[in-house]
């Protein structure tokens, strides 16, 4: 008499189920292996006819690049109108200048 395979459901004989699970298995691994070999070797070959970067990185870095110039020399700008209007503020202003001599009463002993 036969032993069945009654865990999996498919009442093949014992023997049958282990062969045919082994060979699923050995298919499972091959197929795995060569996918990952295929999937390799596809991502390779973009990355050496460059059609992994965007096609128009270039000129979206330089955009970048450049706004960040712009923004640098409005800054810079502005410090300097800031200091101009510093500069003339304190030239304006009231109180002496170091080369003025205060005349301050002293008093006497």
């Amino acid at each position: 008499m036969e032993e069945l395979d009654i865990e999996s459901g498919t009442g093949q004989p014992l023997q049958e189920a282990k062969k045919s699970s082994a060979a699923w298995k050995i298919a499972k691994t091959v197929g795995a292996t060569a996918f990952s070999g295929m999937e390799y070797a596809g991502e390779v070959l973009a990355s050496v006819l460059g059609i992994t970067t965007p096609r128009y990185a270039l000129y979206l870095d330089d955009a970048i690049e450049y706004q960040k110039m712009i923004k640098e020399q409005q800054q810079c700008d502005l410090a300097e109108r800031q200091g101009a209007l510093l500069r003339q503020a304190l030239a304006n202003a009231p109180f002496p200048r170091e080369h003025e001599v205060l005349d301050i009463p002293r008093a006497v002993e």
